[in-house]
């Protein structure tokens, strides 16, 4: 960033983003093409987003993998009601 003469770095300051993009303004994960590997995690009850940059790969962390293998685990080997 280039700063003014005689202006302090503290004092130079960039504008807000607007609230508002066009339209036709360019997102920033679409610039390189991570929109195609944007997925939602598949954890009960998280709703997050991740960058699929695996093909294996199903939830945002570690801790909703091992949620929903817990809850997988849970549905197949619960006694059914008597």
């Amino acid at each position: 960033m280039v700063q003014p003469k005689g202006t302090s770095p503290a004092a130079v300051t960039t504008p807000p983003p607007s609230p508002r993009s066009s339209p036709r303004s360019p997102s920033p994960c679409s610039a390189n093409d991570d929109r195609l590997q944007l997925r939602a995690c598949l954890a009960p009850g998280c709703v997050l987003y991740f960058l699929k940059n695996h093909p294996r790969r199903e939830w945002c962390t570690a801790a909703c993998g091992n949620r929903a293998r817990g809850a997988r685990h849970y549905r197949r080997h619960r006694r059914p009601p008597t």
